[in-house]
């Protein structure tokens, strides 16, 4: 198995632009903290499937760009290279080379019901590399030991080749206590039943509608990280247990063909909760920027490249504000500089400030 020890957050995002950008402008002494889970987009509907060195462009490039050489989990669940299921395992195996020859510590995932040709192409991966396989649990998974038994058995691996990725989704937690304890007795009976590499907990409770008014803002809780933390205070050591970890802003969204017009917003990261700064259209970006800059929940343009991308914007320095997929970047890049410095406190990890760079920047007072 690749190793795993050191990273402290495991956020699962999506191969959009705008979140490969988050993770490749990170600083730089919090990318190896980060154990990111890359989900494979689907191809779009209608077009031909991709030829090997297409694939490898847009899968490896992409993972490579945001991660480099350091460990990431990689997802093609949604990613469908072929009708004929042999032919989609033989490209799946080829992609998984690629990875190896451009030098990306990939850790492919499996389901709890993957496809036996997928399945032992990524365990013949594994024991090539020594990457071991990621095994994605749902919540209704959590008690199918029968199950994880026999992915074991059929592929000839041990619990210790494996990670398992506890995915819950999106959902809402009504009473952080009760989940937290919960969460702790699933950790602690799939711990009984293997000596895992890791096991990470991600979840988001993020609505899947914008919840903020045009023109407007609103905050929104961020119940998983507050469960998270409720689960130390119920048991100091779970987090030498389980790594903790979220998505994206739509990680959970099923209908990638969807289309629709961008609503121009951030969303703010904040200790325990989102801000939602929301426009109207495409120029009301930069009043977005300066309400989201000037708020006294404001980290600073020095915190990560993101809060810089928003200062920038909302001080005039950059010509626009740029398109949905930088606000994402701005978002994205924010968030997880904000998870990776929280969590580096708990587990006493040292990081290095960020320098923001020099700008004849105008000043904000006033505006």
């Amino acid at each position: 198995m690749y190793p795993v020890e050191q990273q402290i957050y495991g956020p699962i995002l999506m191969e959009k632009w705008g979140e490969v950008e988050a993770a490749r402008k990170l600083h730089r002494s919090l990318k190896p903290l980060m154990l990111a889970t890359w989900v494979a987009l689907p191809l779009k509907k209608g077009k031909p499937f991709l030829r090997p060195d297409e694939l490898v462009k847009r899968e490896v490039g992409l993972v490579r760009s945001a991660s480099e050489d350091n460990v990431c989990c990689w997802d093609p669940r949604h990613l469908v290279m072929a009708d004929d299921p042999a032919r989609d395992a033989i490209l799946l195996n080829f992609l998984l080379r690629q990875f190896v020859e451009y030098g990306c510590r990939v850790v492919p995932v499996a389901s709890l019901r993957e496809s036996y040709s997928r399945l032992s192409v990524m365990a013949e991966h594994s024991k090539r590399a020594g990457s071991g396989i990621a095994i994605r649990l749902k919540l209704e998974d959590l008690e199918e030991y029968d199950l994880l038994d026999t992915l074991l058995d059929s592929t000839g691996l041990t619990s210790a080749d494996c990670m398992l990725l506890i995915d819950l989704g999106q959902r809402e937690f009504a009473e952080h206590d009760e989940f937290a304890a919960a969460l702790i007795r699933w950790v602690d009976a799939l711990h009984e039943r293997g000596n895992w590499a890791k096991i990470v907990v991600a979840a988001t409770s993020y609505p899947l509608k914008n919840p903020a008014p045009d023109n407007g803002e609103v905050s929104r809780p961020r119940a998983e990280w507050l469960v998270w933390k409720w689960a130390l205070e119920l048991d100091p050591d779970f987090g030498n247990r389980a790594t903790f970890g979220d998505f994206g802003a739509d990680c959970e969204v099923k209908d990638f063909g969807s289309g629709g017009i961008p609503i121009p917003h951030i969303r703010y990261a904040l200790e325990n909760a989102w801000r939602i700064v929301r426009g109207i259209d495409f120029p009301s970006m930069r009043n977005v920027m300066r309400r989201a800059a000037t708020a006294p929940q404001f980290m600073g343009r020095a915190f990560s490249a993101g809060d810089e991308f928003i200062a920038d914007c909302a001080s005039g320095v950059t010509e626009n504000c740029g398109s949905a997929s930088h606000w994402r970047f701005a978002n994205m890049n924010h968030h997880i500089t904000l998870a990776l410095t929280a969590l580096a406190q708990i587990y006493g990890v040292g990081i290095i400030e960020r320098v923001a760079h020099n700008h004849e920047q105008p000043s904000l007072i006033g505006i």
